[in-house]
């Protein structure tokens, strides 16, 4: 419910010694690598686990259609197709963690670090209105980790998981290029008019100083705590209680170095405390036939501001404060409940009043995402209701078909997103996150998954809603909310060959498709403000050499060429090619 994700890490006597390294090459001079390792000593459980990574790319790919187009000097625009000049990107980084698994005391105890650095320029503002040339953003993490899991601990039936974190991110966004650029990587240039009637073209240079607002070398440094307590008790076989406990905490400090001498020695302080506890019990009746889990929330979180800075009040110079604190509760509660008529038809629905806080980005900003700040942002508060059936799995000699269908309403006041203008303009190159108001969606979704021999795999899902405006006293009451794709389908298969060319090899095959239908990134319903269908299919090959240690695999993404785009029109890559080598030693 919720939309959550079960992410289940490998642990315990499951981890195998090993180490694996991949490299792969690809379009827009793509390179990526990483190397991993496991080691568990089964005599006194103690385990180390460790990985490095490096990516880089040039990210040039090619762009075309109704949202790039090149100013000519009289201020004309034409429709181009060129590359992504300003956008290369690279990191490198490493985890660690060394600890026990599978012992008396703990059966899993494990103590990490995760560094890592990246370095990525910006092509251009929230829309693709205008390319920059100069702008970009360097970034170091360093992550300190405890996690720690046991199960019947004090007593049978007892279970306690605890993950600490604390990070220390710096960042730094650099923005001095005065001159503005076109599409094609080249200066752009005006018109400028001659006392003696003659006409030049001339470079143009940014109203404010650099490629978005006013010149800028910004340091942001976030110093993170977030910790994660869950503790599960099962009283009988059939119930269970649990507890869980969020704590979360975030102190930033952002300065410039390209403000006043007087005004660098102020450091701007954004700092956010967040808590979230639950608590749910859990039951299972009839035979396991009836499963419920009810469950309710508290939500806690405070913001504490200081934007000191220097200004001129009545010809004086005068350092003002800017300071903002405000704390802020709400709660929440559900239901989910299945139901199984028989093994393979199952009933489901579920009721939910979900809450999300703002996260620190949004309340914030951040310059190198193009998002400005709004330390006023209210806590999004939805009611769910979910319902649903289960079909399957059917089993048919050998094949095996399970279908799924759900649908929901869902009616949000306070929806949290980034803030969509009336119109695509030049002039939209940030913006902030902003509470919409009422909102309302309604429709499904469909899942079909079929398997033929365990070696065919075919799965399908759709997704349909209308996610309309329901601020009666506005303009766009009733209108779609723009930037959300409402009708989606994604489809998967695959089949996998074994002994080819080589006794105990495998060749697997796989092809992907994903279909999303036009939507407007503004709220006026003009032709430059709505995107293309997009139909983006994907092929592949991998081969997997007798000693199941070689694998080598071939990607094609987007083989049609297709144009594809994110919620704000931002164009993601055509066709490309990607080949891999992963090499695995087992048994060290």
């Amino acid at each position: 419910m919720g939309g959550a994700i079960n992410v289940v890490l490998k642990k315990g006597s499951g981890i195998r010694n090993n180490i694996t390294a991949a490299v792969s090459y690809g379009s827009f001079n793509t390179l990526q690598s990483d190397v991993s390792g496991a080691y568990r000593n089964k005599k006194s459980g103690l385990t180390f686990r460790g990985s490095a990574f490096q990516a880089y790319t040039d990210n040039n790919y090619k762009i075309w259609g109704r949202f790039v187009r090149l100013e000519m000097p009289n201020g004309r625009m034409e429709p181009i197709e060129t590359r992504r000049f300003n956008d290369a990107f690279r990191t490198f980084g490493g985890r660690f963690e060394i600890g026990f698994t599978d012992v008396k005391w703990a059966d899993n105890a494990m103590l990490g670090y995760n560094g890592s650095d990246a370095y990525n320029e910006i092509q251009h503002g929230q829309y693709m209105t205008r390319p920059y040339k100069g702008r970009f953003t360097e970034s170091q993490a360093h992550v300190f980790s405890l996690n720690y899991a046991k199960r019947d601990l004090f007593t049978k039936g007892l279970q306690l998981t605890f993950n600490g974190v604390y990070s220390d991110r710096d960042q730094y966004v650099q923005d001095t290029v005065t001159y503005n650029y076109t599409w094609l990587g080249e200066l752009h240039r005006g018109l400028r008019f001659n006392n003696d009637g003659s006409v030049d073209t001339v470079p143009t240079r940014s109203p404010f100083g650099a490629q978005q607002g006013t010149p800028t070398m910004a340091n942001i440094n976030r110093k993170i705590i977030n910790l994660r307590s869950n503790l599960n008790y099962d009283i009988t076989p059939n119930h269970r209680l649990v507890f869980n406990h969020v704590f979360y905490t975030v102190d930033r400090e952002d300065t410039d170095a390209l403000r006043t001498v007087l005004d660098m020695s102020y450091r701007a302080t954004n700092d956010l405390n967040k808590h979230v506890f639950s608590f749910a019990h859990e039951m299972n009746a009839f035979d396991q036939r009836l499963k419920t889990n009810l469950f309710g929330k508290f939500y806690q979180q405070q913001i504490d501001r200081i934007n000191p800075y220097q200004a001129t009040v009545n010809g004086v110079s005068t350092r003002v404060i800017d300071t903002i604190r405000n704390t802020k509760t709400t709660t929440g509660f559900g239901l989910a409940v299945s139901y199984a008529i028989t093994p393979t038809i199952i009933l489901i629905g579920s009721g939910e009043r979900a809450v999300r806080m703002p996260a620190e980005g949004e309340i914030f900003g951040g310059p190198a995402e193009n998002v400005t700040a709004n330390p006023a942002l209210r806590p999004e508060i939805s009611d769910n209701l979910n319902l649903g059936v289960r079909l399957g799995t059917f089993n048919i000699n050998r094949h095996h078909l399970s279908v799924g269908f759900s649908g929901f309403v869902r009616n949000t006041k306070d929806q949290i997103m980034q803030r969509t203008d009336d119109r695509l303009n030049e002039a939209t190159q940030t913006s902030p996150f902003v509470n919409l108001g009422k909102a309302q969606a309604i429709g499904f979704e469909a899942e079909m998954n079929y398997v033929y021999h365990q070696k065919l795999n075919f799965n399908f899902n759709i997704s349909k809603f209308n996610s309309l405006f329901k601020m009666r006293e506005t303009v766009h009451y009733n209108k779609q909310v723009p930037n959300l794709p409402f009708f989606t389908m994604n489809g998967t298969a695959q089949y996998h060959i074994d002994h080819v060319l080589q006794q105990k090899s495998r060749l697997n095959l796989y092809y992907n498709f994903g279909y999303v239908d036009s939507f407007n990134i503004t709220w006026d319903e003009v032709p430059y403000s709505r995107t293309p269908t997009q139909f983006i299919q994907d092929f592949g090959a991998s081969y997997m050499f007798p000693n199941s240690r070689f694998l080598v695999s071939v990607d094609v993404k987007n083989f049609t060429n297709r144009a594809a785009f994110d919620n704000f029109a931002v164009q993601k890559p055509g066709r490309a090619f990607y080949l891999k080598l992963n090499y695995t030693i087992n048994h060290f």
